[in-house]
């Protein structure tokens, strides 16, 4: 070796990859979405569909698709049944197992209250697990409009997706008029809830991809997933620093996404984006302040910083908490999917969620 050699003692880095996957129609139909819109480079982030109708499949954009069951629905659905959503995927899966090696993160977008999304979601999940892939779902509830069937099948896959996955984030299609506008047009809502989940699924790629000046790295993340209860996740933005507590604040209230209490975390990361240098006194005041929110003993915090032009405002603040007392949660979802006698609403939402990923909206 000569004097001035250099000698490269570090390994080649090795990015995370984060792999988004829409089951069924509507997540599908929102992976159609993201892959559209997404500027995210494709060795860090992949969006992939899986589904049991070949023609809804065939219709996405995506950087690859599955149809599973194929010996079982011949290509046409599940049938609104979540019984043949759950035995299509157990049909293929090996197939399914291939779709989900090398990933680093898997998030899964799908809608509760069909037959594919219902039924296969949490098998998938559960597949994931077993291969040590930390997996997020984000899940949409029928609108109680739909009816008390597919409401008992939401209510039945909330319970099995929260069996099989780290963290698990629903969206009230009930929440959707109320928080937008009663005048909006429907597929401007949809296409503001489309908008929700991108921004979400980009602030997450963004804390993975370890090029932070503080950073959160997979380790982090996956000991902040395991913790057991349930889970918040949000994000919001703010064009100064004078804001960046609203913007939080945004992010854990999101009217668009159900609401849980965070006080009792027991895991919470906090991840900042930002266009210029913030000032150590901002970061201090985010920390301070989800630290005046937490009751638990002894939370984990976790805090990341990255700075980038690749956001469409000055601050974007990302927050996922875990490790949450459940029983508020489950009240609510057994409100949002419960009828009376007469078939009608038991509770009149007066706010709306945003389904990011209900229907294509084109």
């Amino acid at each position: 070796m000569t004097k001035n050699e250099i000698v490269e003692l570090m390994p080649s880095v090795k990015l995370p990859l984060i792999s988004v996957i829409g089951i069924g129609g509507c997540g599908g139909n929102t992976i159609d979405y993201l892959f559209s819109k997404s500027q995210v480079e494709s060795e860090m982030a992949r969006y992939l569909g899986i589904n049991t109708d070949s023609s809804s499949l065939s219709h996405i954009k995506s950087h690859g698709k599955l149809l599973i069951g194929e010996a079982l629905t011949s290509g046409f659905g599940a049938g609104a049944d979540p019984e043949i959503g759950l035995k299509a995927a157990k049909e293929s899966e090996e197939q399914i197992r291939a779709f989900l090696e090398k990933s680093s993160v898997v998030i899964i977008v799908c809608g509760l209250g069909g037959g594919t999304g219902t039924g296969a979601s949490p098998f998938i999940s559960q597949l994931a697990k077993e291969m040590d892939i930390p997996v997020i779902a984000v899940a949409t509830l029928p609108f109680r409009s739909e009816g008390k069937l597919r409401c008992h099948y939401a209510k039945e896959g909330v319970i099995e997706l929260k069996k099989s996955t780290d963290a698990c984030i629903l969206l009230e299609n009930d929440l959707l008029i109320s928080a937008l506008n009663k005048e909006v047009g429907l597929f401007s809502a949809f296409e503001h809830s489309n908008r929700v989940l991108y921004n979400l699924v980009l602030a997450l790629i963004e804390l993975l991809s370890g090029s932070g000046i503080v950073n959160v790295d997979l380790k982090d993340f996956s000991k902040v997933l395991g913790f057991q209860g349930d889970s918040v996740l949000g994000v919001g933005k703010a064009e100064s620093e004078d804001s960046i507590i609203d913007a939080l604040e945004n992010a854990i209230n999101n009217p668009l996404v159900s609401q849980v209490d965070i006080s009792d975390a027991a895991g919470v990361i906090i991840h900042l984006c930002c266009k210029n240098e913030p000032s150590l006194k901002t970061y201090e005041a985010i920390l301070h302040h989800i630290e005046n929110k937490l009751t638990h003993k002894l939370p984990l915090i976790i805090s990341g910083v990255t700075q980038t032009q690749n956001i469409d405002c000055e601050l974007e603040i990302l927050i996922l908490a875990t490790g949450i007392s459940e029983i508020n949660s489950e009240n609510r979802t057994e409100k949002a999917l419960t009828f009376n006698d007469t078939g009608k609403e038991v509770e009149q939402a007066d706010y709306l969620d945003i389904p990011a990923f209900i229907r294509k909206n084109t």
